[in-house]
C-alpha cells in the first residue's frame, strides 16, 4: 500500500515511498531522500508509482509515457 488514509479530521491522504514505506511531503514531483527514487501519482488511483512506470501496480491504470 503506497497511500495512507487521512486520520479522522485532517482531510488529505499522506504519500509513503511504495519502496521503503517513508512518508514523503506533498508536491509536484516527489523524491524519496530515503532510497533515492524519483516518484509521480497515478492519475487514476493516487498512489505513489515510480516515474518510470508504465502501468500501476495498484490500480493497473496506463501511466503516462515520456
Amino acid at each position: 500500500m503506497t497511500t495512507k488514509k487521512p486520520a479522522k479530521g485532517s482531510g488529505k491522504a499522506k504519500c509513503v515511498c511504495p519502496f521503503c514505506e517513508v512518508e514523503l511531503p506533498s508536491g509536484e514531483v516527489l523524491l524519496c531522500k530515503s532510497c533515492n527514487v524519483v516518484l509521480d501519482t497515478c492519475p487514476s488511483c493516487k498512489n505513489t508509482v515510480p516515474k518510470k512506470a508504465t502501468k500501476c501496480p495498484e490500480c493497473g491504470a496506463k501511466l503516462k509515457s515520456e
